[in-house]
């Protein structure tokens, strides 16, 4: 190394921006690395070798209808208000406003609402990647559907007793050893590059010196919103998820280990947020889970009548029902009878549908299954440690490493065969060559910047971060 390892900035792929709780100097990774790291074979793919593949379009829809929820959440941000009727298609922060805002949080200066927002999020990944298989008019309905019925399911305003003061806020947190009490520090293979230094891939070895410095090791995530209680101050971690079944997915939350890390995040990095001061303690999570298969308006029968079959009707939530059952008219085309059983499914659906569609989860972590948390979080750190150390060492030709090497250090486990599981590494798990390597690319590395890469007024402010465990 032709200059010591000083950095000033630590930056993480996806989290460009500033990452409150993270040194200038330090390891990170996230719950998307430990996830991939249930097959250590996807992992040396993905993060080792820092491939990365299309996707698919169920992660896509995800991601639309996310991008529309930050947006939604951005505006009771800004404003504390419930969203105008227009929120649809007029940008609402906008609107409220009384003006066009070229620089606007949550429409980015387009004037969309916030089914429009979802569309431009859908298009922007179309562009990218074309050949993604998108059905236009089919698409466009469900998503606009997914995001009419949450406002009809919780309200145009639905946090009466919380108000929202963060949204996409990246938190840091240090892995601290649970034998110790001390950050874990570990070698980390870097390469030294203009404006700074990356992590070192496989193959970089025929290239140029690799050194090893040692670094800290700390978590990262991106909270989809912080709620803090109105009254007591305290502080909520809240996050958005798509699911073909929401009940199934919250079932088991407190086997994920997502949310008790995201909750030691904002417990840790929310002494860095400028709305710290007056914020109490974090007290626990809630969950928005949204269905991605749609709900469905009231079927009517050849003669002009509402079917009474309850499994017709599965699909259709009450606000959809109380719609219909107010259409002027409508009871007279049905005898009594008739009409109480359309009246008694609309009222049942309440319970037998719109928890199915939109499932809100509340909950936390008590001090035992936190200390579990972390104990688990120590040892993948030291797992990805050795990981990424053997990715480097394995002996290999010029530019790719032989696969017995590959086959002794990183192992494959089929959890790409489990349902519900999937993974865009089949192609080459099952034969790798470069012709299957020619349909990914490759994804940016960690990097830390150098004093040089910065001006001065760039540079970030760094303080001595002290461990709170």
């Amino acid at each position: 190394m032709t200059r010591p390892f000083k950095p000033t900035q630590t930056i993480l792929p996806r989290y460009e921006d500033d990452v409150l709780g993270l040194p200038a100097a330090a390891m990170a990774f996230t719950n998307s690395e430990r996830k991939s790291a249930w097959c250590d074979r996807r992992w040396h793919f993905a993060y080792a070798l820092r491939m990365k593949g299309a996707g698919n379009k169920a992660m896509s829809r995800g991601r639309w209808v996310h991008d529309a929820l930050d947006a939604l959440f951005t505006f009771y941000k800004h404003t504390d208000l419930p969203v105008p009727h227009d929120w649809a298609r007029v940008c609402p922060l906008c609107k409220v406003r009384d003006q066009y805002d070229s620089d606007c949080p949550v429409c980015d200066g387009t004037g969309g609402g916030i089914v429009e927002i979802c569309m431009e999020s859908m298009r922007r990944d179309w562009w990218a990647n074309q050949e993604l298989s998108i059905e236009w008019d089919e698409e466009e309905s469900r998503l606009s559907q997914m995001l009419q019925g949450y406002i009809e399911r919780w309200g145009a305003y639905p946090l009466s007793d919380w108000k929202v003061v963060d949204t996409e806020r990246a938190f840091a947190c240090p892995v601290v050893s649970w034998r110790t009490g001390k950050i874990y520090r570990s070698k980390v293979p870097v390469v030294e590059e203009e404006g700074g230094w990356r992590m070192a891939r496989p193959g970089d070895q025929f290239k140029q010196p690799i050194d090893e410095v040692l670094l800290p090791f700390y978590q990262v995530g991106r909270l989809d919103a912080v709620l803090q209680n109105r009254k007591t101050g305290d502080l909520l971690v809240h996050e958005f998820k798509t699911s073909a079944n929401p009940t199934s997915f919250v079932r088991d939350l407190h086997l994920d280990t997502q949310i008790p890390g995201y909750m030691r995040l904002l417990n840790h990095g929310r002494h860095f947020a400028d709305w710290f001061e007056g914020s109490g303690n974090v007290i626990g999570y809630q969950y928005d889970v949204i269905s991605s298969r749609g709900w469905s308006r009231p079927k009517f029968l050849k003669s002009g009548k509402l079917s009474t079959a309850a499994r017709t009707q599965a699909s259709v939530p009450s606000w959809a029902w109380k719609k219909c059952v107010e259409t002027p008219g409508i009871e007279a085309k049905h005898t009594d009878a008739e009409w109480d059983k359309i009246e008694a499914l609309a009222r049942e659906s309440e319970f037998t549908v719109d928890q199915k569609l939109y499932l809100r989860e509340f909950g936390t972590f008590d001090e035992r299954l936190m200390r579990r948390f972390e104990m688990e979080l120590f040892a993948d750190a030291q797992r990805f440690a050795k990981m990424r150390r053997n990715s480097i060492r394995m002996s290999s030709g010029c530019e790719r490493v032989n696969e017995d090497a590959v086959s002794a250090h990183f192992p494959r486990t089929a959890v790409c065969r489990v349902q519900g599981h999937g993974c865009d590494f089949k192609s080459i798990c099952l034969h790798d060559s470069t012709e299957a390597r020619r349909d990914f690319i490759e994804s940016p590395a960690l990097r830390w910047l150098s004093q040089n890469s910065l001006t001065q007024s760039e540079a970030p402010q760094t303080t001595e971060i002290k461990c709170p465990f």
